[in-house]
């Protein structure tokens, strides 16, 4: 794949030329884009649906295979383009709900029955770390089972903007078995800091594992310097939306999920 393009942006402008918001399309990994739409009036709405298309065209040209699109209830236009978007051909994954809270009131991991290595102290291949990921995710209901795994972790392994690498990726164990997994990612220069993604084997499901998870995630976060921890899950996934509650972190918004495949043809 020719992944030259990381990043470009089409101006929306109003009926006087003023600036209206923006839309991007962005190189995540692997075939995978992200389309990013930011409105400031609805005024550049006259433009945007032959805007999205030249994205989208952009992104097929660099052999994109999906395209997603993370609408913000609330925003500017949200209404106007959660319309607009079945009508190009994306299609609704699911609805989300963000949270966030300061890294240092998050609670750390004293306690915990797990004992955890990193993908780096334990010599792993990238095949490796896909294989074990395979396992953690099976019945996840924010993952796409018929994605290749080695693809997707292509982000937490190398990341333009995050720390990333072998030693982002942690594996918790229980006895000699790995009963769990997460990736936490940090922006060195503004100490935003994420958990890419976070699971637990399912024989080890439904014993509090999650929440051990969760807070070591925590843990590595203040033991790396971050100091705004933001993380989501899908509005369906309870017993998640729970522990975020349970770990003190707050709501601050909802949102959407859309995708577009680019096998299908753009729809004008």
């Amino acid at each position: 794949m020719n992944n030259e393009i990381k990043y470009k942006r089409f101006p929306l402008v109003g009926l006087n030329s003023e600036d209206r918001g923006a839309v991007s399309i962005e190189h995540l990994w692997a075939d995978v884009f992200a389309l990013k739409i930011k409105m400031l009036k609805l005024d550049g709405m006259g433009d945007l649906e032959g805007i999205i298309h030249e994205a989208l065209s952009v992104a097929q040209s660099h052999k994109a295979r999906l395209v997603m699109y993370r609408l913000i209830k609330g925003e500017v236009g949200a209404q106007e383009v959660g319309q607009l978007l079945p009508k190009i051909g994306f299609k609704k994954k699911n609805e989300r709900i963000e949270f966030k809270k300061s890294v240092s009131e998050l609670p750390n991991d004293e306690g915990s029955p797990l004992r955890w290595k990193s993908a780096k102290e334990l010599n792993l291949t990238p095949e490796g770390i896909a294989k074990i990921l395979r396992q953690v995710s099976e019945g996840d209901p924010d993952t796409d089972p018929t994605e290749d795994p080695l693809q997707f972790i292509q982000d937490f392994l190398a990341d333009p903007v995050l720390t990333a690498g072998l030693e982002c990726i942690h594996f918790g164990f229980l006895g000699e078995d790995i009963a769990a997994l997460t990736v936490v990612q940090r922006n060195p220069k503004t100490g935003w800091s994420r958990i890419s993604y976070m699971g637990v084997v399912p024989k080890f499901r439904n014993q509090n594992i999650g929440n051990w998870v969760h807070r070591y995630s925590f843990t590595v976060m203040k033991m790396e310097g971050g100091l705004r921890y933001h993380g989501g899950t899908t509005s369906t996934n309870l017993g998640m939306i729970r522990l975020f509650e349970k770990n003190g972190c707050a709501r601050f918004c909802e949102m959407e999920e859309w995708n577009f495949s680019i096998g299908s043809e753009v729809t004008v």
